[in-house]
């Protein structure tokens, strides 16, 4: 089990989650979006969840990595919406994952952090926010060799 394997089990659950709760059309991606071919391209990865992995260690005991899921929605008309669907998928991903806790060899620790990061600075027409956690991971040791 690689961090990548976890990244990867992280992304289909998101796309079974948020689509459980009737949302769709979010656009689940591993460390960064697609390269763009043109500028004006960027608007077609709306709405978009990019998931990657912080910093991470290897204790006595445990091994753990942050896992980082940042969100982000588009909406040009005055209603803000986007704003809606940024509270809505927060909403969404941090109440799946707290109450899934167990992915296949990870476990998800609490606290379930997360922003909306509009409150920095106004990012009209785009929306963006984030969650994040712990999650444990099989650490090194002695018989420790899966690099599957």
């Amino acid at each position: 089990m690689t961090i990548y394997n976890l990244q990867k089990q992280l992304q289909s659950r998101i796309e079974q989650a948020v689509e459980a709760a009737g949302f769709h059309g979010l656009q689940v991606y591993i460390r960064n979006l697609p390269p763009l071919k043109y500028e004006g391209d960027a608007d077609q990865y709306f709405p978009h969840c990019v998931v990657s992995v912080g910093d991470g260690e290897d204790a006595q005991d445990q091994s753990k990595v942050m896992a980082v899921m940042v969100l982000g929605t588009i909406d040009k008309n005055p209603e803000l919406k986007g704003y809606e669907e940024i509270c809505h998928l927060i909403e969404i991903l941090r109440l799946y994952f707290a109450e899934h806790p167990i992915l296949d060899g990870y476990e998800i620790q609490r606290p379930i952090n997360f922003t909306l990061a509009e409150q920095e600075v106004d990012t009209y027409p785009h929306f963006f926010g984030a969650v994040w956690f712990d999650v444990l991971i099989p650490g090194p040791g002695p018989d420790y060799s899966d690099l599957t």
